[in-house]
């Protein structure tokens, strides 16, 4: 019986129908948002009385772009501040000059978000 890895090698192979002696990286994309989370501040009042104070929340936010190979359990990680097209582009572009190996094809699966749908990625 195949192994995991063979089958979708050859799987990639059949359905892209490349060279067989072209190595496959298969690889996962997606991104998340991480931030600061408020911190709430006790006030003293008197029995039954709400606290009157005003409070602006700054927060800071950061998008975690991560892609993974899965067979080898490779990883690359790039950190934006925002997420849209542009950005995207930049870390598509900086996955590119990670590894630019001629002998190996990179296949990246990626969701229907219409940041990857742009058509000037």
């Amino acid at each position: 019986m195949a192994t995991f890895s063979e089958r979708l090698s050859w799987k990639l192979r059949s359905a892209v129908q490349i060279a067989p002696d072209l190595h496959i990286c298969y690889w996962v994309e997606d991104e998340s948002r991480f931030g600061l989370k408020p911190i709430y501040h006790c006030r003293i009042t008197t029995r039954e009385v709400a606290p009157i104070a005003l409070q602006h929340w700054h927060f800071e936010w950061v998008r975690l772009y991560g892609f993974v190979e899965l067979l080898t359990g490779e990883s690359f990680f790039w950190k934006y501040s925002r997420f849209d097209h542009q950005c995207f582009g930049g870390v598509l572009a900086a996955f590119a000059r990670e590894d630019s190996n001629p002998d190996e094809m990179h296949v990246i699966q990626l969701d229907q978000s219409a940041v990857r749908q742009a058509t000037d990625l």
